[in-house]
């Protein structure tokens, strides 16, 4: 077993956006239909990226574009539309 492997990260302005607007993990979980806040945690971390449907509600309730929330992947365009499957 390959011990070396990096673990691939994904930066991300979500913890500064939530934070921001006074939310705490559990209440985007909700508002998206979560039952617990380890999705958002990951994706707060950036050890995974939300579903483009996800990303897009991430969006609508942090008002702001997808740009903002992940400015690097957008602006990359070697960035796959795999990037954005939750994992």
């Amino acid at each position: 077993m390959n011990t070396n492997t990096k673990q691939i990260k994904y930066p991300n302005k979500l913890v500064a956006i939530r934070k921001a607007r006074g939310l705490r993990q559990i209440d985007i979980s909700e508002k998206l239909g979560f039952v617990g806040e380890d999705r958002i945690c990951k994706w707060e971390k950036g050890t995974a990226v939300p579903h483009l449907i996800n990303l897009l509600k991430l969006c609508q309730i942090y008002n702001v574009r997808a740009e903002e929330i992940y400015p690097t992947l957008v602006a990359d365009s070697s960035c796959n539309a795999e990037v954005f499957k939750d994992q």
